[in-house]
């Protein structure tokens, strides 16, 4: 036996309705046909019904055999502001939605700016939505929504018994930008936290239906399905051709056009080519090297917020939306550009259903059964446009009931511009005014070949352009760059997808923000790039024999792609070998490589992982040397680079003193560990857990490979220029050598007899290279005339606040 429930009609157009359940305050759509009411269309809002439910195929319910109980209450109609609540039902799933995010905020208010302030206001707030929703009468229960709605005040005093207490005593525009405005407020620092707010934004927690559209008579309603970011529109038949006037523009043997149209008919005809919500690494990094997969899928998410925003805008009075959005036709067959016209033929890509909840309906997208790996919910789009650019203006007015028919400029592209041509002037828009996040803007950048004016974001197309034709053209510097920066996104990617960083590195923000990411795409460019356009591999040849030392005969015909990836990928490798040895069992130690989210050591954390890609150079050059010496043929094998990093086989990167030492997210623990690792690596030789570890700060000082957390020597200062004073035509020069497991920048005082000092200066030598002289020139002053004695104090300095200093006194001629 069905079970009959009440409910209140919520909204009510020719052909359909939607009912709310009085009890559970869900939403259900009805088809007025299917009701047994006598008088279907007489159904007015705020009726309340009798209904029964009926599963659709969206695997949720629709309303059946409605019946008319009792007419509503004739009310006075509410104009409707910014800031409205649709009726009692959605004020109290908003107050409800409200309070819970505020919540939220509370939570983390300690780490916001003036905490106290705001947990004062917040709990102001959530006392009146308290007040409201369950406070002593009158409350939502016993007021009409005009009380909550209507902004009439005056200066008569309600006491809390007075049924117009709410009426008098609540403003929700004031109620409204109080949240907005906390909504504002950020966390100081660390994780940052969304506490945004825009007006109706649980709706979006709901289905919603919306009956306005092109066109009237043919259009039966539209929906967005819970949790979903696009409308479905659904026709009783298709309707008539849509008419848009267009000039041509032709531009460097390009041709668009200008032009302008409805809103609804542009929402009702294009689409979003947007990436998924959710994109695992693994799938990200195979689009990745195979641009040719998904072409369809570039552009960013809907950001609803945003859309909600642009609605409330376009419907306050005199506001204008100007902007143009970009649209390419993507399926011809529906679309037809003839002189100064453009028309769209519904009838070639709506699809009429023949069974199902729209069955005898035509619709314009439709959801498959199954969800992608991801859980991403798939929908098969049949509208013929794309909508390139400006999809949350479209959206925000095409949402709009009152205001979407308005029409705003558009630029249209034709099928023959081509689609990657097109996504490439999007991106390109995007990327030069710096509105994408940055991870897209790489993505994009990589896969549509786009040209940039910070070298390390040009990529321009290098592999259909010679180096040789780059260079009679003039843009030879740009193809390294180009080469450099796609290179070094590709092999992220192919590392990414298999072997010990397989799903380690972060593409897009739809591969969240996982724990067991080491690091970014776009640091991963930063600091690797410069090994294919400085380093091990700059651009020497198209000849795979210029970057093997003796190749294989099968090795001559690969690309340099896969000569680059093999010796990187057996670089990682031998990283996560010599960090798991079987030696700490030994000593009763775990490995030191973890593969999971909890009890990384310090080389993983992403503001350390960095390190090794800094010393991949000099690891590979050393490898190569190995290689050479052993008179081993082809590309560097996993057994070189053990040779090379066996040097670091017995740290402990989860030993608390070298966490306190070089741990945190500064330069300086980074670049300390830096130079010990580098020195470690230079001076080749395979140290004990005692010497790196158990030792006080003052053992081993300076030792390359040893005392992972020592001081620094005492550096060496010596005079090396002939004149021992410095005058107006010749400065003093001194050389000190960089003490090892020293960072590379030192520090010069000069002092006169009183210890006043007089002059400073910072000189720098080469990193991850053996030690070398820094110099500094000691240049006249005219103080120094009636100055006697001067002293010059070097400093050299490594992750310890104690650094390792020296002097050298000099004294004035007679």
């Amino acid at each position: 036996m069905e079970l009959e429930l009440e409910g209140i009609i919520k909204k009510i157009r020719e052909t359909f309705g939607i009912v709310t359940d009085e009890i559970t305050n869900n939403d259900y759509l009805f088809y007025t046909s299917s009701s047994k009411s006598g008088d279907e269309n007489s159904f007015k809002t705020g009726d309340l019904v009798t209904f029964k439910l009926k599963e659709n195929n969206r695997g949720d319910f629709d309303a059946t055999k409605v019946v008319l109980k009792k007419r509503a209450k004739k009310t006075t109609k509410q104009k409707k502001n910014k800031y409205f609540f649709e009726d009692k039902n959605d004020a109290a799933i908003g107050l409800n939605f409200i309070k819970e995010k505020l919540n939220k905020q509370l939570e983390k208010s300690e780490r916001l700016k003036e905490p106290d302030l705001i947990e004062t206001e917040i709990n102001n707030i959530i006392n009146i939505i308290d007040d409201l929703l369950t406070g002593s009468s009158p409350n939502i229960v016993d007021i009409t929504i005009s009380d909550l709605n209507d902004s009439k005040k005056d200066s008569i005093e309600h006491s809390r018994g007075d049924k117009d207490y709410w009426l008098y005593n609540f403003n929700i525009e004031e109620f409204a930008q109080k949240i907005i405005e906390i909504g504002k407020n950020e966390v100081k620092k660390g994780k940052k936290y969304d506490f945004t707010f825009t007006w109706h934004q649980w709706k979006d927690k709901n289905k919603q239906i919306f009956s306005a559209g092109y066109e009237k008579g043919y259009f039966n309603y539209s929906f967005i399905d819970k949790g979903e970011t696009e409308q479905t529109h659904v026709y009783d038949q298709p309707p008539p051709d849509t008419k848009w006037n267009i000039f041509k523009v032709e531009q460097k043997n390009n041709v668009f056009y200008i032009g302008s149209a409805p809103v609804n008919e542009i929402a009702q005809s294009s689409y979003v080519p947007s990436l998924p919500p959710k994109m695992e690494i693994k799938e990200t990094a195979s689009r990745i090297i195979s641009s040719n997969k998904k072409p369809n899928e570039w552009q960013r998410e809907v950001d609803t917020n945003r859309v909600r925003k642009i609605q409330q805008f376009i419907e306050e009075s005199d506001n204008i939306i100007a902007n143009t959005p970009m649209i390419f036709v993507n399926d011809p067959s529906a679309i037809e550009i003839v002189g100064k016209e453009l028309r769209i033929d519904y009838s070639k890509f709506l699809k009429k259903q023949t069974d199902g909840e729209f069955e005898g309906k035509f619709i314009d997208r439709k959801k498959r059964i199954n969800k992608d790996l991801a859980g991403n919910v798939i929908f098969d789009d049949y509208r013929p446009l794309w909508l390139i650019d400006g999809q949350h203006r479209i959206k925000g007015i095409h949402r709009s009931e009152e205001q979407q028919n308005i029409s705003v400029p558009i630029i249209i592209f034709p099928n023959d511009f081509g689609s990657k041509a097109t996504a490439k002037v999007f991106a390109e828009i995007n990327t030069l005014q710096k509105k994408l996040n940055p991870l897209h803007e790489l993505f994009m950048q990589h896969r549509f070949s786009i040209d940039h004016i910070n070298p390390k974001r040009k990529f321009r197309d290098y592999i259909n352009n010679s180096y040789i034709k780059a260079t009679n053209s003039g843009w030879s510097r740009d193809w390294e760059h180009s080469r450099a920066n796609h290179l070094s996104y590709e092999i992220a990617a192919l590392l990414a997808e298999t072997g010990v960083l397989k799903n380690k590195i972060q593409f897009l923000t739809q591969n969240g923000n996982s724990k067991n990411i080491l690091i970014s795409a776009d640091q991963w460019v930063n600091y690797s790039r410069d090994w294919f356009y400085s380093k091990c591999y700059k651009y020497k040849s198209e000849e795979i024999r210029f970057y093997i030392d003796t190749p294989l005969i099968t090795e001559l015909k690969l690309s340099q792609r896969e000569v680059f990836y093999y010796e990187i990928k057996n670089y990682f490798e031998a990283w996560v070998e010599t960090c798991n040895h079987e030696g700490w069992k030994d000593i009763g130690h775990t490995n030191k490589w973890i593969d999971g989210a909890k009890g990384k050591g310090l080389i993983q954390k992403k503001s350390h992982f960095i390190i090794l890609l800094e010393l991949y150079n000099l690891t590979r050059i050393l490898a190569l040397n190995f290689k050479m010496e052993n008179k081993l043929k082809g590309r560097i094998d996993k057994k070189c680079f053990l040779e090379v990093l066996k040097v670091f086989k017995w740290v402990d990167w989860s030993d608390k003193d070298l966490l306190n030492t070089y741990g945190g997210g500064g330069e300086k623990g980074r670049r300390s560990l830096e130079a010990w690792m580098a020195d470690a690596l230079i001076n080749g030789v395979e140290s004990s857990y005692e010497e790196i570890h158990k030792t006080n700060p003052e053992d081993n000082k300076s030792k390359p490979g040893k005392g992972i957390c020592s001081y620094l020597e005492t550096p060496t200062i010596e005079l090396k220029s002939p004149n021992k004073w410095p005058t107006k035509k010749e400065p003093v020069i001194f050389e000190s050598c960089r003490p090892f497991n020293a960072r590379s920048e030192s520090s010069w005082s000069v002092f006169d007899q009183n210890d006043n000092l007089i002059q400073e200066g910072k000189s720098s030598v080469s990193k991850n290279l053996a030690p070398m002289n820094a110099s500094f020139k000691l240049k006249y002053l005219k103080e120094m005339e009636k100055l006697k004695k001067l002293k010059i104090q070097v400093e050299w300095k490594n992750a310890h606040t104690r650094t390792g200093k020296n002097y050298f006194e000099i004294t004035k001629p007679l």
